[in-house]
């Protein structure tokens, strides 16, 4: 998807999903525009029970 079809999706400015994709690459070593990566980053991030992805609410 594109950055400005994502950040319309996310009802920001498309320059603030290339700058949180740049922070996610400077800490993590893994660049989402490449498929590899962010399929790698999905799996790693996501709930080992397969609850509600890796969007979950952490809470008490």
């Amino acid at each position: 998807m594109s950055v400005k079809k994502r950040a319309a999706s996310l009802y920001c400015h498309r320059n603030t999903v290339v700058n949180r994709r740049q922070a996610f690459r400077e800490a993590t070593g893994l660049d989402l525009t490449v498929r590899r990566e962010g399929a790698l980053a999905l799996v790693l991030f996501s709930d080992p029970d397969g609850v509600d992805g890796p969007w979950r609410e952490v809470g008490p």
